[in-house]
């Protein structure tokens, strides 16, 4: 087994170890200068993550925070438009290719999109976006199924 193959495996068993969060990391983006607040959120847009996604952030490939941009950018405005409190993001990385769908947790697809390069390890991963409360602020939180 080459180093890389050693590295993904690694980095699959420790992504199935993360239960509950012991903190929420922030991430401050200007979605509120353009008028999309997150329902009944403070001017500034905030959205959290946690322990598992911190970690597949940093620890997947060569790096993952292009997917929060995506998620933050892209994904959580989705929860306003459409109306929803609970999303699913499922990426699926081939062949150094990553195609991102988005569901409400039943079978309407709110987003699709696919990412022509990218290092990040190949499998399938899920993420659940959903509301929580950070001290009184309503604020998307991201996080893996199994911290749920």
């Amino acid at each position: 087994m080459d180093t890389l193959q050693v590295q993904q495996n690694t980095f699959a068993t420790d992504l199935k170890g993360f239960t509950g969060t012991t903190q929420y990391y922030r991430y401050h983006t200007f979605l509120a200068h353009y008028g999309l607040n997150f329902r009944d959120a403070k001017p500034t847009h905030t959205v959290v993550y946690t322990d598992g996604c911190k970690f597949f952030w940093d620890k997947c490939g060569g790096g993952a925070y292009w997917l929060l941009d995506k998620i933050c950018y892209e994904v959580c405005p989705l929860m306003i438009k459409h109306q929803e409190d609970f999303l699913v993001l499922m990426l699926t990385v081939k062949d150094s290719k990553a195609k991102l769908k988005v569901t409400n947790g039943n079978s309407k697809v709110l987003y699709r999109n696919t990412i022509e390069y990218t290092d990040a390890f190949p499998g399938e991963y899920k993420f659940y976006i959903q509301p929580t409360h950070i001290q009184g602020q309503r604020v998307p939180c991201i996080l893996l199924p199994t911290e749920y």
